[in-house]
C-alpha cells in the first residue's frame, strides 16, 4: 500500500500572488483550468519555496479557486443598491479567459447571473388626492423603497358649473359635459406637488446556481 500522507503532501499547491499566498489541491486547480494542468505539468517555474507565483488580481483569483473547489459561480450583487457590479464581472472574465476555464467564461459572457437574481421594480405616482395613501418607507434585504418629490405648473381646467366654488380645479376632466352644456371653458396654470415611489423587490433562485463544469 502507497503512503497516504506522502500522496496528501504531493497534492498539496501554493500559488503566491504579490504578498498574499494561496494553498490549494492539484485536483482543484487542474479539474477545469487547462492554464493550470499545463503549469503544474512542468517542473520549471516553481520558486525555490515550492510555490507558484501567479500574476493575477489576488480577490479575483480567491473568487476562481473558490468556483474552481465547489463549482458556485459568483454573485458579484449588492443588496444596499440592488445592483450588480458589472464592472467587477468584466473584471472577473479577463482573469477567466487567461486561467482558460471555459464555463466561467460562459457564466459572465452569457450574463447567466442576471438569472439568479432578479430585482422587481414597480412605480406608482402619488398626488394631492392620493398622498395620504403614501406607503411608509421601508427597506429590507430583499425589498427596498424610494421616494422622490416633483413640483412644477400645469395647465388644469376649470370648473365654471355654479355649483363649484369659484376658481376650483375640477380633477374629474369634465370639459366634455360643459361644453355640450354651452358653458364656457377656462384653464389656468396650477402648481403641483408628487410623490414617485419605487418599490424594488429582489427575488433568488438557487437552482440557477448551476454548475458549468
Amino acid at each position: 500500500m502507497g503512503d497516504g500522507s506522502s500522496h496528501t503532501e504531493n497534492n498539496r499547491i501554493t500559488l503566491r500572488v504579490g504578498q498574499r499566498l494561496f494553498y490549494t489541491t492539484k485536483e482543484t486547480l487542474t479539474g477545469e483550468s487547462d492554464y493550470f494542468a499545463a503549469r503544474l505539468a512542468r517542473s520549471k517555474g516553481i520558486d525555490p519555496d515550492g510555490s507558484y507565483f501567479i500574476g493575477s488580481d489576488p480577490t479575483l483569483l480567491e473568487v476562481i479557486l473558490r468556483y474552481l473547489r465547489t463549482g458556485t459561480p459568483p454573485l458579484f450583487f449588492d443588496p444596499a443598491t440592488q445592483t450588480y457590479d458589472l464592472a467587477k464581472y468584466a473584471a472577473l472574465l479577463s482573469e477567466a479567459r487567461y486561467f482558460q476555464i471555459p464555463s466561467l467564461v460562459t457564466w459572465v459572457v452569457e450574463q447567466k447571473y442576471f438569472q439568479v437574481i432578479q430585482v422587481n421594480t414597480k412605480i406608482r405616482v402619488y398626488d394631492e388626492e392620493s398622498f395620504q395613501n403614501l406607503p411608509t418607507s421601508s427597506s429590507s434585504s430583499t425589498s427596498k423603497v424610494e421616494y422622490f418629490q416633483t413640483t412644477g405648473i400645469e395647465r388644469r381646467f376649470v370648473c365654471p358649473l355654479a355649483s363649484v366654488e369659484a376658481g376650483h380645479v375640477c380633477y374629474y376632466r369634465c370639459w366634455d359635459d360643459c361644453k355640450k352644456a354651452g358653458l364656457s371653458v377656462t384653464y389656468e396654470d396650477r402648481p403641483y406637488f408628487r410623490v414617485l415611489a419605487i418599490a424594488r423587490t429582489v427575488t433568488f433562485d438557487p437552482e440557477k446556481l448551476e454548475y458549468y463544469g
